[in-house]
């Protein structure tokens, strides 16, 4: 290149040639490969923030797939939570208290002294299925009353559960003095894989990283299958406000700690999703019976729950009932899938096609329960509905709840629909998400 006699040399770089890998180091030091596909069209961003990478390298550019999505715009019904989506759990005093926030659209947990063991506690029933080789990203807007700020690993993998917890002021990336009286958005996005990384955010910004790769003889917790928890607890001289991903023995979250007393904090919304994820694997099964002689009391076909164990550990399985074959013989009938119904005389037994399902056939009335699907068919017709936009991973299903472990039930009630009693016949198939 020349101007005025005066000869220059072109310093821009020549442009790659289609196909050719170009490694990217990100700001949290991994690197990733882009292969160039159009040399005239580079993108502008080839350096992306943390923000925008999942802990496994990869540019987020994908759908995530969503798990949980927790907003408390409206009360429960007879409770200040929805009893459907979390489980809740306060000391026998009435020290913890929960209310909800109508012009925050928000739920408040409280204390309203330093008792120790004061508690007043939120868990979602729903476990966030870890997918292998996908991060969980967690978010939750929170504002509390005053307190020093850490990032925390609960685990149990040694049979005892441990702790280990570093102080704002000490974190990784960007340490940090957050006021958590206002209000801001905490996130966690991590790696199981048993050694994989725990990345923690507040307000869109990277600020700590805990590695745990090449640093122990065994996984840094023993389960990534965890519920959304949101508590205040009074332990001794310490008021301890948490939420994130955990249950008793693991999991991964932030904590506010201050002087035990009078305290409180505000759980606005939260929602955990798998970056880059797809579709749980499931495994399926069915169940099938008949009655004859039915009358106009709607009573139990059969009913299906969760089993407490599975092949000796607790069950974390959910159920996703797919679909529902009808058969109304002689007579007109009606056919209807409740949730959680008064069984009287029920007996679950292990006679369901699947290990981890109980199945009862001996209960003679039903009562209660939210009805979750009807269905009125002809003399002797025969009809299959598709249940799969009814009972979801992000919805309805049927698993086992928050701090009691019991299980939902599900039962198909029948009754006949004209003045004749009819002979039911109801196959029930579902898929368990393991």
């Amino acid at each position: 290149m020349t101007g005025d006699g005066v000869e220059f040399q072109d310093a821009r770089p020549a442009t790659p040639p289609k196909g050719t890998v170009v490694k990217v180091t990100l700001e949290n030091g991994k690197a990733i490969q882009h292969i160039i596909l159009d040399p005239q069209t580079l993108p502008v961003e080839v350096f992306p923030s943390s923000y925008h990478a999942s802990p496994f390298g990869g540019f987020r550019i994908a759908a995530d797939f969503l798990c949980q999505d927790n907003v408390h715009l409206y009360p429960g019904a007879s409770t200040a939570y929805d009893p459907e989506k979390y489980g809740y759990e306060a000391d026998a005093g009435g020290k913890g208290t929960i209310s909800h926030i109508a012009n925050h659209s928000a739920l408040r947990l409280a204390l309203a002294d330093g008792t120790n063991g004061a508690k007043s506690r939120l868990r979602t029933h729903d476990h966030v299925r870890y997918q292998a080789g996908a991060a969980t990203h967690v978010k939750m807007t929170i504002y509390s009353d005053a307190g020093t700020l850490y990032s925390v690993i609960r685990s149990s993998i040694t049979g005892t559960v441990q702790e280990t917890l570093i102080e704002q002021s000490a974190w990784s990336e960007v340490p940090s003095t957050i006021d958590v009286t206002k209000g801001n958005i905490y996130e966690i996005m991590y790696q199981w894989l048993g050694v994989g990384e725990v990345m923690y955010f507040v307000n869109g910004v990277l600020r700590n990283i805990v590695q745990n790769a090449g640093q122990f003889t065994a996984p840094y917790m023993k389960t990534a299958n965890l519920p959304m928890s949101f508590e205040i607890v009074n332990d001794g001289s310490l008021q301890k406000i948490r939420f994130g991903q955990f249950d008793d023995n693991d999991g991964v979250f932030f904590e506010i700690r201050r002087s035990a007393g009078a305290g409180q904090f505000t759980n606005i919304c939260s929602s955990a999703r798998i970056l880059n994820g797809m579709e749980y694997p499931t495994i399926s099964f069915g169940y099938s019976r008949a009655l004859t002689a039915v009358g106009a009391t709607m009573v139990p076909l059969f009913s299906l729950r969760i089993k407490e164990l599975f092949n000796g550990i607790p069950s974390r399985i959910q159920l996703l009932p797919t679909l529902f074959c009808l058969f109304a013989e002689t007579r007109e009938g009606g056919f209807a899938l409740v949730e959680n119904p008064t069984l009287t005389g029920a007996t679950f037994v292990a006679t369901s096609p699947s290990p981890a399902v109980e199945i009862d056939t001996a209960a003679s009335a039903m009562s209660g329960g939210v009805e979750l699907f009807r269905a009125g068919m002809g003399a002797n017709t025969t009809e299959h509905f598709d249940l799969e936009n009814i009972f979801t991973v992000a919805g309805s299903k049927i698993r086992k709840h928050a701090f009691s472990g019991v299980s939902d039930i599900l039962t198909v009630g029948v009754m006949r629909e004209g003045n004749q009693d009819f002979n039911p016949r109801a196959t029930l198939n579902w898929r368990e998400v393991r």
